[in-house]
Order: structure tokens, then sequence, then C-alpha cells
């Protein structure tokens, strides 16, 4: 699985960007590396965060999965840099690993048959 890392793009941000805005048509998950961003919304002409995700996390999957719009800002609080894997690739990667697209999708089904649109959160590492 080795070879996955050069299928993904390095994207570097700075403090106070926006990765993504709302209503964004985008086709690419981010992977945070290092660096922390919120999900954002705004209410009354207010800015309110949803949450906070750091290094580690995962951005857009879900959106990415079931071809959908963004519904909130995401914007950088520090500096970010992000490894990017868009559509076009994952659907590659997912015909050159059957296996790993054999998890995903029995993990997505899973998810849904509890009422969750976090797939990942189901993938069993082995």
């Amino acid at each position: 699985m080795h070879e996955l890392i050069y299928h993904f793009e390095e994207r570097n941000f700075l403090e106070g960007e926006a990765v993504l805005v709302e209503r964004e048509d985008t086709t690419e998950i981010f992977f945070i590396v290092s660096g922390t961003v919120e999900y954002v919304t705004e209410i009354d002409g207010n800015d309110f965060v949803l949450k906070t995700l750091e290094a580690g996390s995962i951005i857009n999957y879900t959106n990415v999965i079931i071809d959908d719009l963004m519904y909130v800002n995401i914007r950088c609080v520090t500096n970010v840099k992000l490894m990017v894997l868009s559509n076009e690739k994952l659907l590659q990667i997912s015909e050159m690993f059957p296996k790993m697209n054999s998890k995903v999708n029995s993990a997505w089904n899973k998810a849904n048959a509890h009422g969750n649109k976090f797939a990942l959160d189901f993938i069993q590492h082995d």
C-alpha cells in the first residue's frame, strides 16, 4: 500500500485561509498532515465553529463519496499541510487495490445501516 502516497498532492495553507467554502462543488479528499482547521457556519452574521480537526483527520470524504456540495466553510486555524486525493485518483486506486475497495464499501454499508454517514469511522486496520 506504500504506492498510494504517489497519488496524493501536497497543499499548504496559511492561518486564516479557506480550504473549502460553503456551496463549493469539490471532488477532493483532504488528509491533514499538520495544523488545525475548523468547520464553520454563519448564523445571523456570526461565525459558529461546528468542529475542529487536527493532524490525522480527513476532510470532505463524505461529500466526495456521495457526490454532494460543501455545506460549511473549512478554514485554517494555523498553517496547515494537507495531502489531497481527487475522486478520479480514488477511483483509480480502488481499481488497483480491490481489497481496499471492498473494505471501504463494506464500511460505507455498515455506517449507513447505523444512520451514520461517516463510513471511514468503521474501517478496521488489519
